[in-house]
C-alpha cells in the first residue's frame, strides 16, 4: 500500500473523515442494546427485540446487493417487489432510531 497518497490534504481529510463516522457507526451499534438494558431496564430479549429490524434490515439489503447483478434478467414485476420489500425492511428497521424526549419515558415490557 502507497502511503503517500496521504500527503495530498484533501485526501488526508477525508480519509480521517470517513474513519471517525465508521467509528460513530460501530459505537452506536455496540452501545444501543446496552443503552437500552442499563438505562431504560430492558431485558437481554427485549434489548434484541429492539434492535433486532436492523439486523433484518442488513440482511435484506445485503442479499438485495448480491442479486442485484441479477436485474437485468428478472422481471420487471419481481423487481418493484423486491425494491418494496427493502424499503418496508429499511423504514421498520429504523423505527426505532428516533430516539426523543418521548419515546426515553415510554418503556417496552
Amino acid at each position: 500500500m502507497d502511503l503517500h497518497v496521504l500527503k495530498d490534504r484533501n485526501f488526508r481529510t477525508g480519509c480521517v473523515l470517513v474513519a471517525m463516522l465508521g467509528m460513530c457507526i460501530y459505537i452506536t451499534i455496540a452501545i444501543l442494546p446496552l443503552y437500552y438494558q442499563e438505562v431504560l431496564g430492558y431485558t437481554a430479549f427485549t434489548a434484541g427485540l429492539v434492535v433486532g429490524p436492523r439486523g433484518i434490515w442488513l440482511i435484506h439489503r445485503l442479499a438485495h446487493y448480491r442479486l442485484s447483478w441479477l436485474a437485468h434478467r428478472q422481471p420487471q414485476a419481481a423487481l418493484r417487489r423486491i425494491s418494496g420489500i427493502a424499503v418496508c425492511a429499511m423504514i421498520f428497521g429504523t423505527v426505532n432510531l428516533d430516539i426523543g424526549p418521548y419515546t426515553l419515558l415510554i418503556r417496552l415490557r
